[in-house]
């Protein structure tokens, strides 16, 4: 008797160690976000391997503050590590015409970057957010404005308090810093170079100016549990600080921000705006102040591996 119970038991050992070594070899050979994510999607871990990995520029002070002039910088660069399912690429006012020719042809170089990151990071599971700045009443029925009109509205974070020097580019006229004719009319959708996807994001709350807080990003932010933004698109020295979801309100509210570099053009006339320096030397300047006082930058090839 004993020695049947014995051989059932060996059999029923053998056959749970053969249950659990198929069980393992299915899993060894899932993809490794299958095997590290669980079910329900946003707060849930991810493996490392798979983070925005980005090299961040920012100016800090060297010496300390005194009568509230920074006389020195360094430029600081530090490497960054970001969980991508925390993290949102917003695309702002990359429309598919500007009224102003240069801005035009600057748009239609930097839009297939733009198109590339987005795809990048939407393979690792970023969200893309799509801040058309008038542009979203073209997308009534799309999907991606659907199902964040959806959103309940969440009670927004109070913005932090912080300082904001004046921009050191002041525009002069009435060419808003065009360097060329007005001679295209607006055309408020996406560039015809960038693509929408349903899983993507379209804001449709886009008027006014900072502080003035866009309750629809934070509705977003709150759903898909955000704490990174990384911002694409024009100006560099009007919406993409300024608009209520630029720079300036997701730094306000505490969040992680990065500006790329490639993907961002100021308006500037260099005969008429001060400070009467050309175009490079300008954008660079404004590139210079956001990274001391508002965000760090980065390269586009951070985020297209190219």
């Amino acid at each position: 008797m004993d020695y049947c119970v014995g051989i059932l038991s060996g059999v029923l050992l053998l056959s749970v160690v053969g249950l659990f070594a198929v069980w393992l070899v299915h899993f060894a050979n899932l993809p490794v976000s299958r095997r590290m994510l669980g079910c329900h999607g946003y707060g849930s871990n991810h493996v490392k391997d798979d983070y925005v990995k980005i090299r961040a520029r920012r100016r800090v002070p060297v010496d300390s503050l005194k009568d509230e002039v920074y006389d020195h910088w360094n430029t600081l660069l530090q490497d960054l590590s970001w969980n991508p399912r925390e993290t949102a690429l917003v695309i702002v006012d990359t429309w598919a015409s500007h009224t102003c020719k240069a801005q035009n042809d600057r748009s239609n170089l930097a839009s297939p970057v733009i198109n590339d990151i987005a795809n990048y990071l939407r393979a690792k599971g970023s969200l893309v957010i799509f801040a058309l700045g008038g542009g979203e009443k073209l997308y009534r029925t799309h999907p991606a404005l659907k199902w964040v009109k959806d959103l309940p509205d969440r009670n927004m974070r109070k913005a932090n308090r912080h300082k904001d020097p004046p921009f050191p580019l002041i525009i002069h006229g009435d060419n808003d810093g065009c360097q060329t004719e007005h001679d295209v009319s607006w055309n408020y959708k996406v560039h015809p170079s960038i693509t929408i996807q349903s899983e993507d994001a379209i804001l449709h709350e886009t008027k006014g100016w900072w502080p003035d807080q866009s309750q629809t990003l934070w509705n977003i932010i709150q759903h898909r549990h955000i704490k990174n933004l990384i911002y694409v698109g024009d100006a560099t020295n009007m919406c993409v600080p300024g608009r209520p979801y630029g720079i300036k309100v997701a730094v306000t509210w505490g969040l992680n921000v990065v500006l790329v570099r490639e993907t961002t053009h100021i308006m500037y006339n260099p005969l008429t705006d001060v400070p009467y320096t050309s175009y490079e030397d300008a954008q660079e300047l404004m590139l210079e102040f956001l990274e001391k006082f508002w965000c760090s930058t980065i390269s586009s090839t951070d985020v297209t591996k190219t």
